[in-house]
């Protein structure tokens, strides 16, 4: 397994942090252990910490089959926010990510942002709560 998560309950976020290479199978295994097991935890925000990954080896292909998952997983009925703090090694990962999620995303009570430190992704997660 190559990502670790805190649940926040009371503030009603997941904070999860990958290491070593993004795969489409550790983003499986997240969405899989974290939310598809534990239904109580849909419509929660995310706090997604990509900074300790040296290399990305998603299947693009895939992206929006995973991205698809997640929108299932969603609770239409109230809005929530996914913060990714990527650093400037992971540009064209974090493009590519970005658009993908931007363009599946816009139906759904989710918003998307990107951040190169994990104390202000926070505080965006946190806002209006």
């Amino acid at each position: 397994m190559s990502f670790e998560h805190v649940v926040h309950e009371t503030e009603r976020y997941v904070e999860v942090r990958f290491w070593d290479a993004l795969t489409t199978d550790s983003v499986v295994a997240y969405l899989q252990q974290v939310w598809l097991n534990h239904p109580e935890l849909h419509g929660f925000s995310e706090l997604i910490d990509f900074r300790p990954i040296e290399k990305a080896e998603m299947d693009t292909g895939q992206l929006a089959e995973i991205v698809e998952v997640g929108r299932m997983l969603d609770d239409a009925n109230q809005e929530s926010k996914m913060a990714m703090v990527i650093t400037d090694k992971h540009d064209v990962f974090k493009g590519s990510l970005f658009l993908a999620l931007q363009d599946l995303y816009p139906v759904r009570n989710k918003q998307v942002e990107i951040f190169k430190d994990e104390e202000t992704a926070r505080h965006w997660i946190l806002a209006d709560r």
